[in-house]
């Protein structure tokens, strides 16, 4: 893999079984594309295409093909192709066995190489599309948008469809019509229809998009309200299953199970209002109250005593280190495509790391801007941190107080 990377050889489109890249870096790239858009008063279409068992659906002839044109050859090819080839398969149920079958397509799942195989398999989906239509890949999961600024960049959409369902017959990948999705975004998108083959591909007004709810002007009102009554669920649950009542053993269980429902991706979606921001913080809220004794107490003490930190803080601290692992390349995002650096002969105050806000308005709470103020705050000597953990631990020791926005410190 390494190799594949120094190369180049793998798309940089390409999120899924990638180091240095996420769910989260996926979809801050294609917001940030979006919100930009919305924000200039533009429209933007956004494909969701799924296949049907795609892992099981590679051919291993083509797959070798594909894998010779990356400059596999030789011993290695040959064993790649012992590897992939010879293999049976049956069914066991209630200790009956089937008769064995030889396996022709897939790869073997749950195996170190499965997933680079598939990664090179698809690798150049990426470069069938022309400028307008931008494609981004997790794993199987393809997404095609494009901005929509006229009716050419319609109809490049839909062909740039065309040519993914053909690239799809070539290769034998089933695209699963009835499960693609259809995403309009902006104030005054036209709504225009889309075609896979003669389907039309449903338009719902919100969907899940690698875990996060998208919605057409990208609020996350849905996420917010759905990851709000999953983690209470989970504290039902929680409370439940759990005979012991121990403070220490509750918390270690509510930071496993329920606050990463609550956290995942959240420098995509970040709230800014302040009924979303109490809504969430109110969830621990009620967990801490939930702890013999605890009741009685103020919410920060809560805190104190059950060493954690309130929803909102932990956020923009999330915030803050993704800036840190952008600027400092610890993450594959671009960093000239979220921020700009300030600079000016004038201001000796500070680091000298510090940002301009790619749009100069206080209503814009997205990730390039949301956190550019308490970035540019921090002291100097965070930015000598030789690691995310060393400036993590320097950050911890920091009051955020003055950039919050909740009531997660009132009682």
């Amino acid at each position: 893999m390494f190799y594949l990377l120094e190369k180049k050889l793998i798309s940089k489109q390409q999120h899924g079984f990638m180091s240095r890249r996420s769910t989260c870096t996926q979809l801050l790239e294609c917001v940030n594309d979006w919100g930009i858009a919305i924000k200039n008063d533009l429209s933007v279409d956004v494909i969701y295409v799924d296949y049907s068992r795609a892992f099981d659906s590679v051919v291993h002839s083509k797959l070798l093909h594909k894998l010779q044109a990356y400059g596999f050859h030789g011993a290695l090819l040959d064993w790649i192709a012992a590897f992939l080839t010879g293999r049976k398969q049956n069914v066991v149920l209630n200790r009956c066995h089937s008769e064995y079958h030889d396996v022709l397509s897939g790869i073997a799942q749950g195996s170190v190489l499965g997933p680079v195989f598939f990664i090179l398999f698809v690798n150049d989906i990426a470069d069938l599309f022309g400028p307008d239509t931008i494609c981004k890949l997790f794993a199987d999961d393809v997404k095609l948008y494009s901005v929509l600024s006229n009716d050419i960049a319609n109809n490049g959409l839909q062909g740039a469809i065309d040519l993914l369902v053909t690239w799809s017959a070539t290769w034998q990948l089933q695209v699963n019509p009835l499960k693609c999705n259809l995403l309009h975004l902006g104030k005054h998108n036209p709504g225009s229809q889309y075609h896979i083959e003669k389907s039309a591909i449903e338009g719902p007004t919100h969907l899940a998009d690698l875990g996060v709810e998208m919605d057409q002007l990208l609020k996350y009102n849905f996420h917010i309200d759905n990851i709000i009554s999953k983690a209470y669920q989970r504290i039902a649950v929680l409370f439940k299953g759990f005979t012991s009542r121990d403070p220490k053993l509750l918390t270690r269980a509510y930071t496993t199970y329920v606050r990463p429902i609550l956290e995942y991706c959240s420098q995509v979606w970040s709230p800014s209002l302040l009924k979303d921001i109490n809504a969430l913080e109110r969830v621990q809220r009620y967990f801490t109250r939930k702890i013999d004794g605890l009741a009685p107490f103020s919410y920060i003490e809560r805190l104190c005593f059950l060493g954690l930190e309130s929803l909102e803080v932990r956020r923009l601290k999330s915030d803050l280190k993704m800036y840190f692992k952008i600027a400092n390349g610890l993450i594959d995002i671009d960093f000239n495509e979220l921020f700009n650096y300030y600079k000016s002969p004038y201001d000796t105050r500070g680091h000298k790391l510090k940002l301009i806000k790619y749009f100069k308005c206080k209503s814009d709470q997205s990730f390039a801007n949301r956190a550019v103020d308490c970035w540019n705050w921090l002291p100097a000597i965070l930015f000598d941190s030789p690691s995310i953990l060393n400036f993590s631990n320097k950050l911890n020791g920091l009051d955020l107080s003055l950039f919050l926005k909740g009531q997660a410190l009132v009682g």
